[in-house]
């Protein structure tokens, strides 16, 4: 009958139409609530500075701006304030520096991976950190230095980083040498796709020149787990 069709249509409609806002709401509200959990997170860094500095009856805190993980659409966000708004609410003067592209509270938060990989002469890779981001589909490490690489290096000089898996295969992990200082600790990290840290055998640094490609100190670390 005319209603009985209806009716099969109107379930079906009413069906699609949960199955649609499933696939996009769900979703958008786990990235969301996870961007939130991070900036959360971000926010105990920060106060843990300027408490800090204030106890040390400091002139200054010097704390990371915001990272905000992905959405999956422009929508809810949060405002990241300006220093001097924040400097009267604090009560100290506040420099807010550039954060980097990637999740720095994982350094705070989370077990490194000890590794101590030179680059050169007395600069190191302390330790690294990887994780997964928007819903594991995109993956991140985070590398801490004992000093500023940028600082014992001159124009004419990179850096290089590369993971070798338990397979053989090679992955490139070259991050920039100017890294950024996040409470005292020299911090750089970048996206990586298809890296697993229970797969990683060994760290391959060093440095090359920039003029002619040429590698000028390499060294392989192992990676113990």
């Amino acid at each position: 009958s005319a209603f009985t069709k209806f009716n099969k249509a109107s379930i079906y409609l009413s069906v699609t139409t949960y199955a649609m806002a499933f696939l996009y709401f769900i979703p958008s509200y786990i990235l969301y609530y996870s961007s939130i959990k991070s900036i959360s997170k971000q926010t105990e860094i920060r106060e843990e500075i300027i408490d800090r500095a204030k106890h040390n009856k400091q002139d200054q805190a010097i704390i990371p701006d915001y990272y905000f993980p992905p959405v999956l659409h422009a929508g809810p966000s949060l405002d990241t304030f300006n220093s001097e708004a924040m400097s009267r609410y604090y009560g100290i003067d506040l420099k807010i520096t550039a954060p980097g592209f990637f999740d720095y509270s994982r350094a705070f938060n989370f077990k490194p991976l000890n590794i101590n990989a030179k680059i050169c002469n007395n600069v190191y890779i302390k330790s690294l950190w990887i994780y997964k981001q928007q819903m594991d589909i995109k993956t991140f490490v985070i590398f801490e230095f004992n000093k500023n690489p940028a600082d014992s290096l001159d124009e004419k000089t990179a850096m290089f980083i590369s993971f070798k898996t338990k397979d053989g295969k090679i992955i490139n992990a070259d991050v920039d040498k100017k890294t950024f200082q996040i409470d005292g600790r020299w911090l750089s990290g970048r996206a990586i796709n298809d890296i697993d840290s229970n797969e990683l055998e060994s760290i391959t640094s060093g440095t090359w020149d920039v003029r002619t490609g040429a590698r000028t100190n390499e060294n392989i670390t192992e990676i113990i787990k």
